[in-house]
């Protein structure tokens, strides 16, 4: 039981991750362009604040999908309590 408890909690963890990695990853290789092209620009002043901004904006838009997916997974812990208890 805990075994497969942890499988299903790794996969919600990839599914709440998983927006904010693939937008920032895409964001750091758009940066990453933009120096190549731009080479008098400080990728460095641009890229910490941009990130960050980026990160909260893209958490902040799928937080409900978020909540949705947590109040499912709070929900089943009596369920799971009470087969790790019988087991």
């Amino acid at each position: 039981i805990l075994t497969q408890r942890f499988v299903e909690t790794f996969a919600l963890a990839i599914v709440v991750a998983g927006p904010v990695l693939v937008t920032l990853l895409i964001t750091q290789f758009t940066l990453g362009i933009t120096t190549k092209f731009v080479p008098q620009m400080n990728i460095f002043i641009i890229s910490l604040p941009l990130t960050i901004f980026i990160g909260l904006f893209i958490t902040g838009y799928s937080f409900s999908t978020l909540m949705h997916n947590l109040t499912a997974e709070f929900g089943r812990i009596e369920e799971i309590a009470g087969l790790i208890l019988q087991g």
